[in-house]
């Protein structure tokens, strides 16, 4: 604990928080550390110790996958972090990567000198399964692949979830030619936690030894030798685009490369009173915001000119204000165009035809050749039979000649026989005006 009092701590307001899941974890409350140490990282990141801090929440909580990925972020921060590279190595281990932790151990024995990096290497040193499969990797190493194919087969059989022991064995079947095994051990690989961009390259040249060039190309564009422009790459997937005889991916429908990874993913479970809580805090402000706005528009009807009426009454139809049609017949009272036009075209949204129908023929009897163009254009929004009756009687205005071509765009939105018969009406007698 001395060492890593000597590391940078959260300050400020986290610096409370910080304690408080400290204290939880020394405590033995995990949930309460987890939350309280995710939330100090929510406002910075970059303090490797609440990261290392994380990651012992998890080991101790046996979630060593969700463990290894916080340890990994504290050694990037600083790869001096020797607590770190410790619990690193035993998450590792826990996981079943016996392998990666010897490596990152042995690794790290040559950079630290703590008594505890040496005691674990004294440790794995007297494993069974440690000198198989170092074994393994040595005649791997030397290109002896028929002896390490047995070490690798020996230890998997005791250790079946170590990725890279699955990936070497793949590699070392496909150098001895047994492509289809290879490329089943390096899907295995991947299915036990390997990354997928780090052995796509070599299950695409199985494939290739496969004739199985179109499977090839998809794991080729997945692979990392290929975002990295590798000149072997490029030249595997031209060889593959020649054997299917095409010059570019853009006409071939590569498969998706679906593995089912058989790592538990950790599920959150949000509580059934908090998601109530939530959602019904969300409802309520949803009708506290409609509320403020039917009041708003309401005022706005009352008190201001006329412009400000108009946008007003355009807001009432989005919003549904229940009294908007009070609102509609005040304006078609005020002596003003504008706001008369505004409210014929609120009408427009009114889904109360028999209200709408009323009104608009209320705009027929009007003086105003603009309000009658404006009731003319909403109302094809009623039913065909009821708009051509309206339609009709605008036929048989004085204003018949101003509003001709409105009244033909308005018919050509009713699709009806008796709607084009009055369009053709229209358009026969327009020579005589």
């Amino acid at each position: 604990m001395d060492k890593l009092s000597k590391r940078r701590k959260p300050k400020g307001k986290q610096a409370l928080i910080y304690k408080k899941a400290v204290s939880a974890l020394e405590e033995k409350n995990y949930p309460l550390a987890l939350r309280l140490f995710k939330e100090v990282l929510r406002y910075d990141e970059y303090i490797e110790l609440v990261w290392y801090q994380l990651g012992v929440v998890e080991f101790y909580q046996e979630n060593y996958r969700e463990a290894l990925i916080c340890f990994e972020r504290a050694i990037k921060i600083d790869k001096d972090f020797l607590e770190a590279q410790i619990a690193k190595g035993d998450a590792l281990l826990k996981l079943g990567y016996i392998l990666e932790g010897i490596e990152h151990f042995y690794e790290i024995s040559k950079n630290f000198t703590d008594s505890k990096i040496q005691d674990r290497v004294e440790k794995l040193r007297n494993l069974p399964q440690a000198l198989l499969v170092l074994e393994g990797r040595m005649f791997f190493n030397e290109k002896d692949f028929v002896e390490a194919l047995d070490k690798f087969n020996e230890f998997l059989e005791q250790e079946p979830q170590d990725r890279k022991v699955w990936r070497l064995k793949g590699e070392a079947l496909f150098y001895l030619g047994n492509y289809k095994e290879a490329k089943d051990a390096l899907v295995t690989a991947v299915e036990k936690g390997c990354p997928l961009e780090e052995v796509a390259y070599t299950i695409a040249r199985s494939l290739v030894k496969l004739e199985k060039f179109t499977e090839a190309l998809s794991f080729i564009q997945h692979s990392r030798e290929f975002k990295e422009d590798n000149k072997e790459a490029l030249e595997l997937r031209n060889l593959c685009l020649e054997e299917l005889g095409e010059f570019s991916l853009k006409k071939i429908k590569l498969p998706p490369v679906k593995i089912k990874t058989t790592v538990k993913r950790k599920v959150v479970k949000i509580p059934l009173k908090k998601y109530l809580l939530t959602v019904g805090l969300a409802v309520l402000s949803g009708i506290l915001f409609w509320l403020l706005g039917c009041i708003w528009v309401t005022v706005t009807f009352l008190r201001l000119p006329c412009h400000e009426k108009a946008v007003a009454l355009f807001t009432s139809s989005y919003l549904k204000v229940p009294w908007r049609k009070t609102l509609i017949d005040k304006a078609f009272n005020v002596d003003d165009l504008f706001m008369k036009e505004a409210a014929v075209y609120v009408l427009s949204k009114e889904k109360n035809t028999s209200y709408k129908e009323k009104m608009l023929k209320k705009c027929l009897n009007s003086d105003s050749l603009e309000l009658k163009i404006a009731a003319i254009r909403v109302t094809p929004t009623l039913d065909s039979e009821k708009a051509i009756e309206i339609l009709q009687k605008f036929m048989v205005t004085k204003d018949k000649v101003a509003v001709k071509k409105e009244l033909i765009l308005a018919l050509k939105k009713i699709n009806s026989p008796k709607a084009q018969k009055l369009i053709r009406e229209l358009k026969g007698k327009s020579k005589k005006y």
